[in-house]
């Protein structure tokens, strides 16, 4: 049986560290305030779990079989959230008025991570380091599934909280707008790192 420490901690440190989906989320808060993004965040940890569904059911053999797909994976998946932290960064910052904002909904979110370069590279290592060590393929699915929603959750909130409390605490709206395009442009330089 699999030593479940050694997983939630690698699941910790890859989810809870910077990466595309982290930046988004933060830079969703900083535009639109936490409440507003709760249903960004539920769907990009909705993403990350259906990836783990398919893992498990299949689609990690279908992936190594195709090396050409994850390369197409890869590239696609930089121009979405690079295309995601553009349209953020001309967003009018918090505004009070729902006609002002398009705030990122739940299909905007449900691809993030099917389409993020790390969230593939952080399965594969789960998959392939942590979930042989499970035989039944049902408790691998539960477990490996398990731990990476519920680390999702809490750690995509707290980023997004983070940009939220980051707004408000700073003054000045000209500061502000700077803090929100200095967001999106990490969350491009983020990508491309993971990228290259």
């Amino acid at each position: 049986m699999i030593d479940l420490i050694p997983l939630f901690l690698f699941v910790l440190v890859m989810v809870g560290t910077p990466g595309p989906a982290n930046m988004v989320v933060m830079t969703a808060g900083a535009s639109f305030g936490f409440a507003r993004a709760i249903p960004f965040i539920l769907s990009i940890t909705m993403g990350k779990l259906m990836l783990n569904l398919g893992m498990g059911f299949g689609a990690f053999g279908l992936l190594q079989a195709y090396p050409l797909s994850l390369s197409i994976l890869k590239y696609g998946s930089a121009l979405y959230v690079l295309y995601l932290s553009y349209t953020m960064a001309k967003q009018p910052l918090m505004a009070q008025d729902e006609a002002m904002v398009n705030v990122p909904g739940f299909w905007a979110g449900l691809v993030v991570h099917p389409l993020n370069p790390k969230a593939w590279a952080m399965l594969t290592i789960a998959w392939t380091d942590y979930g042989n060590q499970i035989n039944d393929p049902l408790i691998r699915v539960m477990i490996i599934s398990g731990i990476f929603f519920s680390v999702q959750i809490v750690a995509h909130s707290t980023w997004c909280f983070a940009g939220d409390r980051l707004m408000k605490i700073v003054t000045g709206e000209r500061l502000k707008t700077y803090i929100q395009q200095g967001l999106a442009a990490l969350t491009a330089i983020v990508v491309l790192i993971v990228i290259f």
